[in-house]
């Protein structure tokens, strides 16, 4: 039976540290599986496809797949799983994935191992490593091709043009995201071929100035909005902007008791996936995505989002469309 709806992406192993001090050692994360449980807040029929190390725990790929995330497209690496990502939260917020443990309190640098550098994004360890975690077409299987709507999270360029341009020969009514693949910046201005073959691209607010060739955030914004239909800078906990060619509206954020925001962003986008597919309304997918990411930010890690209450998701829902100019989006 085929998929609706598909996310391609990693797995990562996460250490994380809160701006309060609160420590979630080896928690399970990744873009790919934040980016499938934001799908599944809103559909039975979610798939995955990621690498994972050999060493990666076959628990929580189970309880991935028992909540109902079809994990076939896993698939698995003859090596110890090399991504992992540090996280260590600043109290206005901001991160970082660097952190010496001298600047740490006894306690944390007790239950996190910094021996290693393989977690900083961009270090020569995580871009060696990445592409082999990072999913190529022939890794999609047959039930996966002809989805509903597909998200693909950061990988190479070269991988995901192939995803984008082989799903829409499978089918061309495939609705098609992409969130910034940034890791994987060669200095081009714009990926013009991978824009026109995508519906909608999804970048961070940090990720339109994350090199000198786009130090003007605008200037990156109109350009995205002229290569592709919709473009959704998501901005954290200031909500997202919602960009088309006719206008930009704004979408806010669903109040709740913060945990660990990590993940918050690709759970986002696959709740955006889902709603784009279902309504056609890039606002109204904005609003699915901010309900995704509200379950997100509430708990730590993925897998505890797993426990969702759809009848409550449909709720943040309701109320978060009231929201939007006035609870009438277009």
């Amino acid at each position: 039976m085929d998929i609706d709806f598909v996310v391609t992406g990693n797995l990562t192993i996460d250490d994380v540290v809160t701006a309060d001090g609160t420590i979630s050692p080896s928690q399970c994360g990744g873009n790919g599986v934040y980016a499938a449980v934001g799908a599944w807040v809103w559909s039975d029929s979610v798939g995955l496809v990621a690498g994972a190390g050999s060493d990666y725990p076959a628990g929580w790929l189970d309880r991935i797949a028992a909540a109902g995330i079809d994990t076939s497209g896993v698939y698995r690496l003859p090596e110890a799983h090399a991504l992992r990502s540090r996280v260590f939260y600043r109290p206005d917020g901001s991160r970082t994935d660097r952190v010496a443990e001298a600047d740490l309190a006894p306690e944390v640098a007790a239950q996190i191992d910094l021996s290693q550098d393989f977690s900083a994004m961009g270090s020569e360890v995580h871009l060696e490593a990445w592409p082999r975690y990072s999913p190529a077409l022939t890794q999609l299987p047959d039930h996966f091709r002809r989805a509903r709507g597909v998200h693909l999270a950061p990988g190479p360029h070269a991988n995901l043009h192939d995803l984008a341009a082989g799903l829409r020969a499978a089918s061309g009514s495939t609705v098609l995201t992409l969130d910034w693949p940034w890791w994987d910046e060669t200095g081009t201005e714009f990926n013009d071929e991978l824009l026109n073959l995508v519906t909608a691209v999804l970048p961070g607010r940090e990720e339109l100035t994350a090199w000198p060739v786009r130090a003007d955030a605008d200037a990156t914004l109109a350009g995205l909005v002229r290569r592709c239909p919709v473009v959704v800078v998501k901005e954290g906990a200031d909500g997202c902007s919602v960009h088309t060619r006719e206008a930009a509206r704004r979408v806010g954020v669903v109040p709740v008791e913060p945990g660990d925001p990590t993940g918050a962003g690709d759970a986002f986008c696959g709740g955006f996936l889902v709603g784009l597919a279902r309504t056609g309304d890039p606002l109204l997918a904005a609003a699915h995505g901010a309900v995704s990411a509200s379950f997100i930010v509430e708990t730590f890690g993925a897998l505890n989002a797993l426990a969702v209450d759809r009848s409550l998701a449909e709720q943040r829902l309701k109320n978060l469309i009231t929201t939007l100019d006035g609870g009438s989006p277009s």
